[in-house]
Parts: C-alpha cells; structure tokens; sequence
C-alpha cells in the first residue's frame, strides 16, 4: 500500500472512530443550548434553531401625570421575520380603579398577556405584560394609554426571536412580600417578569435573572425586570420576587415556548 493509501485509510479510520464515539456537545450562543456537531442533539435540545431569544432592550420611565405615556426611540434590536417585542409596563395613581387600555409597539397594537392590579382606598398600582410582532425597525415608540392620568410609569421590554405570540402561562401577585409566583415554560422556552414598589426599593429574584431594578425611580418609586430562557421543560418554577420594601408591590410573568 501506498503512503497516499496509508494516510486515506487513516483519515477514514479517524472519521468512523469520531462518529462512533459521537463528538464533543457545543454551546451554541444564538440558540441558547448545547448542540452536539454532528447528531443535533445535545442537552435537553433536539434543534438548535428552535428555541426561544431573549434580549432585554428597553428600559424607561417618567414621573409626570398623564394619562398617555409616549417612550420615543426605545430599542426593539436587530430586526427580524419572527421578533416579538414583550413589554412590561408599571404604573400608579391616587384613586382606584384605573386600567391600561391599550399598548403600542413601534406603531403595533399589542396584546394583554398578564396584568396585576392592587387597589385599596385612594390607591391604584399596576403591573402589565403586553406583546406584538413588530418585525420591522431597530427603533421606536413604545405607548401606553390609561383610563386616567397616572402619577408615574415607567416600561422594561424584550427583544425574542422563534418565539410564540402567545403565551404558554402566566401568574400574578399583589400586595404580598415577598410576591410569589410560579411558572410553567416549555422545553426551549423563556419567561419574562415586572415588578413595581411604590417606594425606594431593590428586588430579590428568584428563577429567572434580574435585567433592570431602579431602586428609587421614578420619583421615589421602584421598578424592575427579570428573564430567563430554559433547555428543559420546567413545571411550576418559583419565579417569586422579593421588594427590600414593599408598598402596593405588584408583579406579573408570563412564559413562552418556540413558535
């Protein structure tokens, strides 16, 4: 045998022994989990192109009293066929009973996914999750409009690709501390949370990581946002936020699974 044939033989051998032995799991960075090279499989995956993106983006507030808060320029990231933008939105005023009646996203009218609502005499915190298809546009102007003027509010928002538009669940909480909450989210999926305190405050996550917590603003309040995708399915994770200080604390999460 010739040395061409010796060393085609061994690069043969070598190939078969790497197939054989199955090759090394990656970590693929736009899709979040470990893929193996030459099977697809890896942990808890079996495509790397499905599973849910989440980027944290968008981040505002104001402390004046109006009824509609208009956020100009906020960031939506890189534009894309599949982008949902995931909202969460906080606010309060001095009477009860005020609602968030609608939200836009670059333009989108969004859809509710998850609110929390704690009112007693004289007082009325929200704490809402919205989304839309916006896949258009590396910009734009996130609104809310309330059924009255609000004291203050203020916005965290999510840039997701190959995710659903509709969420897999959601849970709520008001008035507790800390504000407990639980999720289900599908295998290659994520989860998004809001929380508001009307007071100077930090918040301890519990599930999925903190992206936001203002700790004082706007005006004396607190605002926070937190996410996290899974490989795995998760069943019931405790996604509880707790305030250093809570007064009319609300919080609200929502979960989504490849779309």
């Amino acid at each position: 045998m010739n040395s061409m044939a010796k060393n085609l033989l061994s690069c043969l051998l070598a190939a078969l022994l790497f197939v054989g032995l199955g090759a090394p799991a990656v970590y693929d960075a736009e899709a979040r989990f470990a893929v193996t090279n030459n099977s697809g499989f890896g942990v808890g995956a079996s495509d790397p192109l499905v599973a849910v993106d989440i980027t944290q983006t968008i981040n505002a507030n104001s402390a004046s009293d109006l009824s509609t808060y208009s956020f100009t320029s906020q960031s939506f990231g890189t534009a894309d066929a599949d982008r949902v933008i995931i909202v969460g939105a906080v606010a309060t005023e001095n009477s009860e009973g005020a609602t968030l009646d609608t939200v836009t996203i670059g333009g989108v009218t969004a859809t509710k996914i998850s609110e929390a609502t704690f009112a007693d005499t004289g007082r009325t915190s929200l704490a809402s999750i919205y989304a839309a298809a916006v896949p258009t546009g590396t910009t734009g102007t996130v609104a809310l409009t309330y059924s009255v003027a609000m004291q203050r509010a203020a916005i965290v928002g999510w840039r997701t690709i190959r995710g659903s538009l509709t969420a897999s669940d959601t849970d709520t909480a008001n008035g507790t501390d800390p504000l407990v909450g639980a999720l289900d989210i599908p295998a290659n999926g994520g989860a998004v949370g809001i929380v508001f305190s009307n007071t100077g405050s930090s918040f301890t996550w519990s599930g999925i990581t903190e992206d936001i917590d203002t700790n004082g603003s706007p005006d004396g309040a607190s605002y926070g946002g937190a996410h996290l995708e899974f490989i795995t399915l998760q069943t019931g994770l405790d996604v509880s936020v707790n305030p250093s200080s809570s007064v009319q604390a609300v919080a609200a999460w929502a979960s989504w699974g490849p779309g």
